[in-house]
């Protein structure tokens, strides 16, 4: 089982520190005995990400971002009214307005606890859950006059997004060489971990194997994430230049990927026993 390519360096500083503490986050849902064969790759990954925490900190230092978390929060407020309104029509005593707010719901549901992610990822689902309330409920908003939320969230939203290209024009004005060395280095270390995921997929125990795939579909799921913002960044033309299939190696994002580390084997099974 493969673990997905992702173009890392596509990634912004905060993505790309999001983008590493989730994979960290699910590599130690893997068996101890797994992680064992590998822990100072694992020791390696984990100092590298504390490095690009602290860089990162200096960096974003923002006199936007106080703004921003206002803003941010002011836009969580409408959408939980959203949700509560539909909600609302659930109990209704037409049986066609109850239909009206059960098929909203299930495109809202589809998207998750949108309010609990991330400002970008945040500002990126709620984009698509807007076009898809308006380009597939326009009739079931309008019977229940969810209209008006769904204007008001919109502008919110891009409210929230303008000021996040601005706090990204003000940090690019500043001093970044410590930022790529440091994630040079933390790209480095999850190839490593990677590699070694995957490598012990194939020689672990069935039981310990099954474990692992579980970890490497989550890593894929939110490499598959991630891949879906830069894509949405660079627009559709640049998703196409990347290589068909899907099953890529871990970091291929146009960096030298480094040597296979080695793993350690297993011991040999005794036929007799």
């Amino acid at each position: 089982m493969k673990i997905d390519s992702l173009l890392l360096h596509a990634l912004r500083s905060n993505e790309h520190f999001q983008f590493v503490t989730d994979v960290w986050t699910i590599v130690a849902k893997l068996p101890e005995g797994a992680k064992a064969r590998f822990a100072d790759r694992l020791e390696i990954f984990a100092a590298t990400i504390a490095d690009e925490d602290t860089v990162l900190k200096k960096i974003m230092k923002s006199t936007l971002t106080a703004h921003i978390h206002e803003a941010d929060a002011a836009r969580d407020s409408v959408y939980r009214g959203m949700v509560d309104a539909v909600k609302s029509f659930s109990n209704h005593f037409n049986p066609a307005a109850r239909a009206a707010a059960e098929r909203v719901m299930n495109t809202i549901r589809a998207y998750g606890n949108v309010a609990a992610k991330g400002e970008v990822e945040e500002t990126s689902a709620l984009a698509n859950l807007l076009r898809d309330l308006r380009a597939k409920h326009a009739d079931d908003a309008q019977a229940m006059g969810l209209t008006p939320w769904i204007e008001e969230l919109e502008t919110r939203n891009r409210t929230v997004e303008e000021m996040l290209l601005d706090r990204d024009v003000e940090i690019a004005g500043r001093p970044t060489e410590a930022m790529k060395t440091v994630r040079r280095r933390t790209d480095e270390a999850y190839r490593n971990v990677a590699v070694c995921v995957e490598a012990l997929a194939m020689m672990e125990a069935p039981e310990a194997a099954a474990a692992i795939a579980v970890v490497i579909a989550e890593m894929n799921a939110t490499i598959a994430r991630y891949d879906h913002l830069v894509a949405q960044r660079r627009g559709r033309a640049a998703a196409k230049d990347k290589p068909a299939g899907g099953g890529g190696k871990p970091g291929g994002d146009g960096i030298e990927p480094m040597p296979m580390p080695d793993v350690p084997q297993a011991a040999p099974k005794d036929n007799n026993e």
